[in-house]
């Protein structure tokens, strides 16, 4: 049984339903290695199908930190396709059309960004830096 909401509260979720079968979420930061790929993959996991979520960077590092690959392994959000890519993959034709990107931290939020198709709305998200600046030592403790 759904729990009870006012109709104000059902007015919004039926609107919600006609605009789409789902929402488009881009989550970016700058190397695409830690914050976004964690945010794609729980947003995946607890959207259950409103939300595809997407990561990128806006110079993405060469692969996806380890320690992130571990974590999401252990929360079994890992599905082993998880790589680096850059945001500007996300304005060629054909890609899916964001309803939302949300950078994650300054750095690309401050950059100049891609035209994304679809007038996306771009919300500036800040979250810390959990990779212990690539520390080993202080990495596992941060995430």
């Amino acid at each position: 049984m759904e729990p009870e909401c006012d109709g104000a509260a059902a007015k919004r979720r039926d609107k919600v339903t006609r605009m789409a079968n789902h929402y488009n979420v881009l989550f970016v930061c700058t190397n695409n290695a830690v914050r976004s790929i964690m945010a794609e993959a729980i947003l995946n996991h607890v959207g259950m199908g409103r939300f595809a979520a997407y990561s990128a960077g806006s110079h993405p590092a060469a692969r996806v930190h380890e320690e992130t690959v571990r974590q999401l392994d252990l929360a079994q959000m890992g599905d082993g396709a998880n790589r680096t890519k850059s945001w500007e993959m996300f304005a060629w034709p054909g890609t899916p059309r964001m309803d939302f990107v949300i950078t994650l931290c300054a750095v690309a939020a401050s950059r100049p960004h891609p035209q994304f198709p679809g007038n996306p709305i771009l919300v500036h998200w800040p979250t810390p830096n959990r990779s212990g600046g690539g520390i080993a030592g202080s990495c596992a403790a941060g995430f």
